[in-house]
Parts: structure tokens; sequence; C-alpha cells
């Protein structure tokens, strides 16, 4: 998480482990193969999951999108799609 301070201007640390707010967080993280033990970090996204009882049309579980990083080398190649 320590690379979205270099590339996101707002970017906040994220504890993985808290439940504070009523939600929680994951973690998602998009690697390249190059050999067969070979794999390198192209990036990764934030998600927050929380319960939302005045959405519409019903109560529920709600995931927001709070972060995604492609990293320099890897952009524009299709692996954010």
């Amino acid at each position: 998480q320590g690379l979205a301070m270099f590339f996101i201007e707002t970017a906040d640390k994220v504890d993985l482990s808290s439940n504070e707010g009523g939600g929680h967080w994951k973690c998602l993280y998009v690697y390249r193969r190059h050999e067969a033990d070979q794999y390198s970090l192209v990036g990764y996204t934030t998600l927050f999951h929380f319960n939302s009882p005045f959405r519409k049309p019903k109560p529920g579980i709600v995931m927001r999108v709070c972060q995604a990083i492609v990293l320099p080398p890897y952009q524009r190649g299709g692996h954010g799609s």
C-alpha cells in the first residue's frame, strides 16, 4: 500500500484488519506471470464493504472501490480492463 502514496495524490494507508466504521477492507492484487515460477506485481485495488440499511431497491452490503493502482511499466497494457 505504500506504493499508493507515490501514485495517488490523496491516498491513505488502510488497516485491512480493522472493522472500524462497520465495514471491512479487502485488497486484490494483479500479477503478471513471466515464466513458470516468476511473477511480478502489476497493480492492486482496495475495496471497502459495508452494510447500507437505506440502499434502494433493497438494503444490503455495498462494495466501494477506494484505490486502484497499475504500476507505470504495465500501464496501457490491458491489465485493468
